[in-house]
């Protein structure tokens, strides 16, 4: 029997012992609508795996023939091997989230209102291809490349156990591994839970880099605005077409490239003519305000208040306000110094 096999049948041996120990306490950390979306996504992401490794080990053996030194396979190789690829797994992830590029394809993942271990291989198929180009670079470190293939299949193997709601708190452990507790806290929808805890196998880099939230509060699965949705096709594309919607909205370049590659839920500042109610009920001009030019925009202020100062010496002449002998109060002290001409009326 393939080593395959015994980690497939090990895995789904596990799913059927946290769904007996769901059904009998009634804790209902399975749906299965749910789940079997998880395993359609599953097969999406093994059959990309199956095409892109074999592409990705021929690259791994292009770049280490272009290292200046071959790191070999000894147990320090393996030790260093272990944290970068750590490492560059902690950034991977993390631009995931900030990046709305990777994001539409890592949202997948986050994309259940469960928490269990099929919630683990419920991935987008092209998250793989995204990164395996982000290992590269071990492979100009000197690294072999079967070596790099084999540290992700334990990287991905390691993250099958942490999607659990069975297994609490490991005290000292969950400070230095990424834990059920740990990951529980990443896929949580709770505000202070939205962005921490990246770390694959170690914790310690969240630690360092200001990112490590510890399970306190209940964890809300899902995201901050779920799909609605087990539609595989769906739960692949939904957040691409949603982006690429926004990046064919009228706009700058600027703003085009931020809907791609800026923080997911980025808007463009909203212009203040979009802000405001146009006048005799006709629709604010919005984007086309935001884009005229400064000196037209002063010409048109101008030529406004002269309007406004034209009408008013035509209908409106100046008349001396009298006061009665009793009121020693000035009347109406505000339209006695009211602007003739106010821009932020338009």
């Amino acid at each position: 029997m393939s080593l395959e096999a015994i980690i497939a049948i090990g895995f789904i041996a596990l799913i059927a012992v946290e769904t007996t120990i769901s059904w009998l306490h009634n804790l209902r950390t399975y749906e299965f609508r749910d789940t079997v979306a998880n395993f359609a996504l599953a097969f999406g992401d093994l059959f990309m795996a199956a095409a892109m490794k074999a592409v990705f080990l021929v690259l791994f053996g292009v770049l280490h023939r272009l290292a200046p030194l071959d790191m070999g396979l000894s147990w320090v190789s393996w030790a260093l091997l272990v944290v970068i690829n750590d490492l560059i797994y902690y950034v991977f992830h993390r631009l995931g989230h900030r990046c709305r590029f990777m994001w539409a394809f890592h949202v997948t993942h986050h994309s259940s209102q469960k928490y269990n271990f099929s919630v683990a291989v419920r991935l987008n198929l092209f998250i793989l291809p995204l990164h395996f180009l982000f290992m590269l670079p071990l492979a100009l470190l000197g690294f072999r490349p079967e070596a790099i293939l084999v540290i992700n299949s334990i990287t991905t193997l390691y993250q099958l156990w942490v999607h659990t709601e069975l297994v609490g708190k490991l005290g000292f452990f969950d400070r230095i591994l990424n834990t059920p507790s740990n990951h529980r806290v990443h896929h949580g929808s709770n505000p202070q839970y939205l962005d921490r805890n990246y770390g694959a196998m170690f914790i310690f880099w969240d630690h360092l880099f200001g990112t490590y939230e510890p399970e306190a509060e209940k964890v809300v699965y899902g995201l901050t605005k779920n799909v609605g949705s087990h539609n595989p096709v769906t739960l692949t594309f939904h957040e691409t077409r949603a982006m690429l919607r926004d990046v064919m909205r009228p706009g700058p370049l600027r703003q085009r490239l931020m809907y791609l590659f800026g923080p997911p839920g980025w808007r463009p500042r909203e212009a203040p003519e979009s802000r405001r109610r146009a006048p005799d009920g006709h629709a604010p001009r919005g984007a086309r305000a935001a884009r005229t030019p400064r000196y037209v925009a002063t010409a048109r202020h101008v030529a406004a208040a002269l309007q406004v100062v034209a009408r008013r010496a035509r209908w409106r002449p100046y008349q001396p306000v009298r006061q009665s002998s009793s009121d020693t109060r000035a009347v109406a002290p505000q339209a006695a110094h009211r602007p003739l001409y106010n821009h932020r009326r338009r």
